[in-house]
């Protein structure tokens, strides 16, 4: 089984980023991250927590054991699903689709069976929002969606996109809007679009 600090270096270079990339991120120095990988010491488990969140996975996947959401359950933390896409079909629960699990502090605020990590899936959001490919959407399902908030959503059955919400004015239709303006902004009837739920935070990868 690889170690720590061989997993966080794989991470690492799988998202293409030196080892002061990283150090920024986390607000940590660079010697930190070199003493992690070289296996001198381990973070502290809030670190750890960090360091997982940040790559969407769980301190468990870091440290080298199978992803699994019963068998890691630590106390204090919600144990997430994490989707690199979302086909509509697709049940917050099915196992197939789950790339991994990744935790959040359970601090009561959200509801865990509505819960999701989703990791973006284009740039049609990039601009205001700076929300761009790749970045990592933490999702509840239970949100109410207002008008401009930005929610995870099928158009027409397809795999699951990012979009700014609005209720068109004296129509059942809906405003589906891109920050980025190479992508067109839509009106569709409520019928033709599956919200599954608003985006309450962004973990933005560094470019």
């Amino acid at each position: 089984m690889a170690s720590f600090g061989e997993r966080l270096k794989t991470f690492r270079l799988q998202k293409e980023l030196s080892q002061a990339d990283l150090a920024r991120a986390l607000d940590v120095s660079q010697t930190t991250i070199a003493s992690y990988e070289r296996g001198d010491r381990r973070p502290r488990q809030n670190l750890m927590v960090k360091i997982a969140q940040y790559f969407s996975v769980s301190p468990n996947e870091l440290l080298g054991y199978e992803k699994s959401q019963e068998n890691y359950a630590i106390e204090g933390l919600l144990t997430v699903p994490v989707f690199d896409y979302l086909p509509y079909e697709t049940s917050l629960k099915d196992t197939d689709y789950i790339t991994r699990y990744a935790y959040l502090p359970d601090d009561g605020q959200y509801n865990v069976e509505k819960l999701f990590f989703f990791i973006t899936p284009d740039n049609a959001m990039e601009g205001y929002s700076r929300i761009q490919y790749g970045d990592t959407l933490i999702v509840h399902g239970k949100e109410e969606i207002k008008d401009g908030d930005i929610a995870v959503l099928h158009i027409n059955e397809s795999e699951a996109v990012i979009r700014r919400v609005y209720n068109q004015a004296n129509s059942d239709n809906l405003l589906l809007i891109p920050d980025n303006a190479y992508y067109n902004p839509l009106s569709l009837p409520t019928s033709e679009v599956k919200i599954r739920g608003k985006v309450v935070q962004v973990i933005f990868s560094p470019k």
